[in-house]
């Protein structure tokens, strides 16, 4: 074992391996792993009763009605054909549409009213657009043949990819057949039918399941059908507008009282039903091991086209990529030099963030400073307005110079009697002197006195 050698030549003992052997299902089927697993345990629980039936008491009573849902390709008309050799009345959905987009019926001129019927120039133009790009210009034809026949090919290429387009033509369609079908029903009933089974691919997106007492629906992997709805080659689209309506598998078994596959109503054989469409017979033909290994291939592809998906995208987002390197030429750039451009991208925008959080820091405190002085006069503005007259009365600088004047004249002239300057020594001592006897606070009151009643006289 690779193990042990790695240990051994790094100088450790080896390790004692022991290998247990998968549990073998004596009693596996074909079509399930010769090992005891969950996904067998899954698949045989196909075609059981997941949830108790619905009461429908707006239906006839002596009518039980099914409704077998499941996206196109996935054996259902096997499945509807099985029911209908065992009694069951099968009521087909598709051909309900026919019906209803027939000249005459029901939806032909709402569907008409809808979607228009064009004009000599709208055809004009589509011709000639039609020798030079054939398919992708369908959507420019009239939707009418020259029989009146809606051309539904054309119909569905204006509602395929377009939900708004194709919510206007289901809601007028669907609520017809469901009439259409309640008819069927009635119809049933006089043939004294007892059970009654609505095929219909659209049936849980539709709504429908009001119409019946239990959803039964038949699966089938992504990677095992062939549905029209699938994109092909080409860019034209499916030629039955209902077909793009329908929902994935995972949303019609949430919905459903019995989940199961074409091989598995009636029995765990793979031979129960006749499989008589295509897709059935190439699901047979195929071992399971080829599914495995197709499906696993399919997943790794979609791996590697998100990946290059990613890349792609990266380019387009990161600036860099998008500048031309002249070191490499016109070359296409490699993922390695994509990564980097990346990361000192996304390092360069750290730096920008760091360097505008910082310019928000400081106007924040700029904010907060202005904040402050918007206060201050405020409150200085509320001051003048509760005492208007303050200030009135004020005097000026110069008065206020020719106090601090006379105050420091009176104390130079005692200063400059009393002071010695024969030595440092002597002038010191007679500064400490001079602070003691003529700087006294009673002595400076005097002094500030005198001077301001000096000035009053002068004033005044």
């Amino acid at each position: 074992m690779a193990v042990n050698r790695f240990r051994l030549e790094h100088g450790l003992e080896e390790l004692v391996l022991y290998q247990i052997q998968l549990l073998k299902d004596q009693s596996h089927k074909e079509n399930e792993e010769d090992k005891v697993s969950s996904s067998s345990f899954r698949q045989r629980m196909l075609g059981t009763l997941l949830r108790p039936p619905n009461k429908r008491p707006e239906l006839p009573p002596c009518l039980y009605v099914v409704g077998l849902t499941g996206i196109s390709g996935s054996g259902k008309s096997s499945v509807a054909r099985r029911l209908k050799s065992l009694g069951a009345y099968v009521i087909d959905s598709d051909q309900l549409g026919h019906q209803a987009y027939a000249p005459g019926g029901p939806a032909y001129q709402p569907v008409v009213e809808a979607f228009g019927t064009g004009n000599d120039h709208g055809r004009l133009e589509a011709r000639w657009w039609l020798r030079l790009c054939s398919a992708p210009f369908l959507c420019r034809l009239d939707i009418l043949h020259k029989d009146g026949v809606i051309n539904r090919k054309v119909l569905g290429s204006r509602v395929f990819g377009n939900k708004k387009q194709l919510k206007v033509l289901t809601d007028i369609v669907w609520p017809v057949i469901a009439k259409l079908a309640r008819e069927e029903m009635d119809w049933a009933v006089a043939q004294g039918k007892t059970v009654c089974v609505i095929d219909a691919a659209v049936l849980l997106e539709a709504g429908w399941q009001d119409l019946v007492h239990e959803v039964w629906t038949v699966l089938v992997p992504e990677t095992e059908v062939r549905s029209p709805c699938r994109p092909s080659p080409g860019p034209s689209a499916p030629a039955d507008p209902g077909v793009c309506a329908q929902a994935g598998p995972r949303h019609a078994g949430a919905a459903s009282n019995v989940v199961s596959r074409a091989n598995s109503i009636g029995s765990t054989s793979a031979s129960s039903v006749p499989n008589t469409d295509d897709e059935d017979s190439d699901y047979q033909q195929e071992s399971y091991k080829d599914r495995r290994r197709r499906a696993h291939t399919q997943a790794e592809q979609k791996r590697r086209d998100a990946i290059k998906r990613g890349y792609d995208d990266l380019q387009t987002i990161v600036p860099t990529c998008q500048q031309q390197d002249f070191s490499i030429g016109s070359q296409k750039l490699s993922k390695a030099i994509v990564l980097q451009k990346t990361i000192d991208y996304i390092q360069f925008l750290h730096k920008e963030k760091k360097k505008q959080e910082e310019e928000v820091s400081t106007l924040r405190k700029d904010v907060t400073a202005l904040k402050i002085m918007k206060v201050n006069y405020e409150q200085i503005v509320k001051a003048h307005r509760d005492n208007p007259h303050e200030g009135k009365d004020q005097v000026s600088d110069q008065v206020k110079f020719n106090v601090f004047q006379g105050i420091m004249d009176s104390l130079f002239q005692s200063f400059n009697a009393s002071i010695s300057v024969a030595s440092f020594q002597e002038l010191s001592a007679c500064v400490f002197s001079w602070i003691e006897e003529h700087c006294k606070p009673q002595t400076l009151r005097d002094i500030v006195l005198g001077v301001l009643h000096q000035l009053k006289n002068q004033l005044y």
